[in-house]
């Protein structure tokens, strides 16, 4: 089974070492959490990446890379919007300058891939493969 990693897994709890020993067996890059403080801050990031690429994506096009060099006027107004809405679904403060920063770190990372879908890579049929967090799966 192929995956392609854009940033690592965020992994939390009691066993989360185990799931992230497991991970990294199948060559997939995990990183452990300490805290509740640090997965509500990766839960937060994971929707304020994700849905800032694919709402704004659907007004601007192109790739992560074009959007964020060319459109961070309409990313930084949707991100904006998200964490507030993130701190509405969670009763929690969040900062918004570091989940933006930390959002612009995986934009970074992706800078080419599609801006307004989360599609899977090139080649795979989208109808056979699985997303789970930031990671595509799709059988062999």
């Amino acid at each position: 089974m192929d995956s392609k990693v854009i940033i690592p897994s965020p992994v939390f709890g009691k066993h989360a070492q185990l799931v992230a020993d497991a991970l990294s067996s199948v060559d997939i890059a995990a990183n452990v959490l300490a805290s509740v403080e640090d997965l509500l801050f990766e839960l937060a990031l994971k929707n304020v990446y994700i849905l800032t690429t694919n709402i704004s994506g659907l007004e601007t096009g192109g790739t992560v890379g074009e959007f964020w060099s060319k459109h961070q006027d309409v990313a930084t107004e949707v991100a904006n919007e998200i964490v507030l809405l993130q701190q509405k679904l969670t009763g929690q403060s969040l900062h918004k300058e570091p989940l933006i920063e930390a959002m612009v770190d995986a934009l970074t990372v992706i800078s080419n891939t599609a801006a307004w879908a989360a599609a899977p890579p090139p080649g795979w049929n989208a109808h056979s493969c699985w997303r789970m967090s930031m990671v595509w799966k799709c059988p062999d």
